[in-house]
């Protein structure tokens, strides 16, 4: 009984069920789940402190700017001297102030993850635990326990880039 099929169909040969492989980026729903298990609020909380962390960047580099051609047209002629302690005031509170909505924003993403990790595990070993007979004998142990340890991992692997973040 040989079996055909586009990448990522499920095909039923013999006793148990062969699976393709999906070629391509992941789907909007993949994303929206794992949204919904992180919870809105943790979302888009973390979305503003990041765009605020970006936001006091770009307004740190736009200074920068302002003080380097300020200093140059000093150095031309063009201009009386210039406050640079007020340049320095700041260039210094918007990078402290990007630091500080990098850091919060990277820690309640930390947090935010897990618990979206934690709530999807809870899930499939739920599902896994309350199915039925049949779809145990059609698909083989190795291949659960294979595609649970992959998924998981996948859920779990933000928690890292928030180690790497802080260790940077």
């Amino acid at each position: 009984m040989g079996a055909t099929g586009s990448p990522g169909k499920v095909l039923q040969t013999g006793a148990s069920v062969k699976e393709g492989t999906q070629i391509g980026a992941m789907g909007a729903r993949v994303y929206l789940t794992y949204i919904r298990a992180m919870g809105w609020g943790w979302f888009c909380g973390c979305w503003l402190l990041f765009a605020l962390s970006y936001s006091c960047l770009i307004a740190g580099d736009l200074v920068l700017l302002k003080w380097v051609t300020a200093e140059q047209q000093v150095a031309n002629g063009t201009r009386n001297a210039t406050n640079q302690g007020v340049y320095i005031s700041i260039y210094g509170g918007l990078s402290g102030a990007y630091s500080v909505f990098c850091l919060v924003g990277t820690t309640l993403f930390c947090i935010a993850t897990y618990r979206a990790s934690l709530s999807i595990h809870h899930q499939t070993i739920s599902r896994i635990l309350y199915a039925p007979y049949s779809w145990f004998q059609a698909n083989p142990i190795g291949r659960i326990v294979s595609r649970f340890t992959y998924v998981s991992s996948l859920y779990f692997l933000p928690a890292l880039g928030f180690v790497m973040c802080t260790l940077h």
